[in-house]
């Protein structure tokens, strides 16, 4: 339970840090803005995130992991899917 705030804290500040990337260089209808850009590197990074706390619940057997792959899985699954909503 200890390392779950900090996974939830970095996609919270993650995603806050898109929203002020987009407000410093908005994105406009031929080129992609900075949180744009930041938004589609926060996919990538994720599915990394994902894939290692599957490797250490799955390999090393660390319980503790199993929580913080569920909640990088809803972040990618939340990440492909809001964009295809708006």
């Amino acid at each position: 339970m200890k390392k779950l705030l900090p996974t939830i804290l970095f996609y919270v500040a993650a995603i806050a840090g898109v929203f002020l990337l987009e407000t410093i260089a908005p994105s406009g209808p031929c080129n992609p803005g900075l949180g744009f850009l930041a938004f589609f590197l926060l996919i990538p990074v994720c599915a990394i995130l994902l894939l290692r706390s599957l490797y250490q619940a799955l390999i090393k057997k660390n319980q503790q992991q199993i929580s913080i792959a569920v909640i990088h899985f809803i972040a990618l699954v939340l990440l492909l899917t809001i964009p295809r909503l708006l």
